[in-house]
């Protein structure tokens, strides 16, 4: 905790913000990934006649994949739902490492303009010194 403390404010702040970044994330994917789990529950859930119906009811282009038996519809959305919670968890890594590149350029950027204007500032407070003090002898 207490190098926690020592740190600076921009270091301290970009951490934090890499916190929260993280948490809302993985609450957004957990709430998704959720759904996706429900809709897996359901569609198991379904009994023959729920699913013979369902299979009546699909229109039937022409260029989409067939599907002969109520069975194949349901390994193939079971399947399709599989699919999807691999790429939630995929594009959610892929965003926590964008959000992470993006606060770590932003942060040195911003961290190393900071530094760089304290220097300049003690720099020009220091060579104006003559100034200050031309003005005070002045006075007396």
């Amino acid at each position: 905790m207490l190098i926690a403390k020592m740190l600076p404010l921009g270091i301290r702040n970009t951490f934090r913000i890499h916190q929260a970044n993280n948490l809302q994330l993985n609450v957004r994917i957990s709430q998704q990934s959720r759904q996706l789990q429900q809709r897996q529950a359901e569609f198991n859930q379904l009994s023959e006649a729920e699913l013979q119906n369902l299979f009546d009811s699909l229109p039937r282009p022409e260029s989409a994949p067939t599907i002969e038996t109520p069975a194949e519809l349901r390994e193939q959305v079971l399947s399709q739902i599989k699919s999807n919670q691999e790429n939630l968890r995929t594009q959610g890594e892929v965003v926590r490492q964008n959000q992470k590149m993006s606060l770590l350029k932003s942060s040195v950027k911003l961290n190393v303009g900071a530094l760089l204007s304290g220097v300049a500032f003690i720099v020009i407070w220091n060579l104006t010194r003559w100034m200050r003090t031309y003005q005070i002898r002045d006075k007396w």
